[in-house]
């Protein structure tokens, strides 16, 4: 069945999958978008006159995560990020547009990053590497895609293991611009849900909309109602 769609509403559609239809929902053509693997919080007052930076100006880097572009090269915790790309890092709601900025490589991209660092300024010119993908021992993370009009859309199946077939719900987004795909950290309520329904016997397919982490498109934020629900009536099929 076809549900009704609602940008203010998170809605599903429920079918059946089996595990050859779920690995089959199209052989994986889109590269992951880069990924830094650095945590970044807004610079403390206190830091601000000390490195003479602007108001709102910069983001420091509180953690590196391991096994990412951040840890393999010269980045460092406390490095005050100022520039991505032609990006100045600055304002109230500059952390998205870092991630949003990133995102938009792939996996593999070269991506100059300019830092404060021991009151000096240096720009590194750091190859990305694409985002780690969710893993959970327990079930089956299948990564794919489906076309959506001449758009790619990212799909994530969680799954029980085995050959099915199993219940399915199509997790259909709301109005936000929010990824989907959550490796970091484990415990965000959609990797939870996702995964803790595959855990007990339902399988979860997630549409990443277009524009958004791996998807093709135009930003989120400039997506109309029909580009959304072009991607939603593509995954139904796979419920049936």
């Amino acid at each position: 069945m076809r549900p009704a769609i609602a940008t203010i509403l998170v809605l599903t559609t429920f079918g059946w999958v089996s595990a050859s239809a779920a690995e089959s929902a199209i052989d994986d053509p889109l590269p992951r978008r880069g990924f830094l693997g650095a945590q970044l919080m807004a610079v403390p007052p206190e830091w601000r006159e000390m490195l003479r930076l602007g108001p709102q100006q910069g983001a420091i880097i509180t953690g590196i995560i391991p096994g990412t572009a951040a840890s393999l090269l010269d980045v460092r915790q406390y490095d005050v990020l100022i520039r991505v790309g032609d990006l100045e890092v600055s304002g109230d709601e500059v952390l998205p547009e870092i991630v949003s900025t990133i995102s938009r490589h792939r996996d593999g991209d070269v991506l100059p990053f300019t830092f404060i660092r021991n009151g000096q300024e240096v720009t590194e010119n750091i190859r990305l590497m694409g985002l780690q993908k969710e893993m959970n021992p327990k079930i089956d993370v299948v990564y794919s895609a489906l076309k959506a009009g001449p758009i790619w859309q990212r799909t994530i199946i969680t799954k029980p293991k085995g050959a099915g077939p199993f219940p399915i719900v199509v997790y259909f987004q709301d109005y936000g611009c929010e990824s989907l795909d959550q490796p970091y950290p484990p415990y965000r309520p959609i990797r939870q849900f996702a995964h803790t329904l595959a855990e007990l016997g339902v399988a979860v397919m997630r549409i990443e909309k277009p524009g958004i982490g791996d998807s093709e498109g135009p930003p989120c934020t400039e997506c109309g109602f029909e580009t959304e629900r072009a991607a939603f009536d593509a995954a139904v099929p796979y419920a049936k």
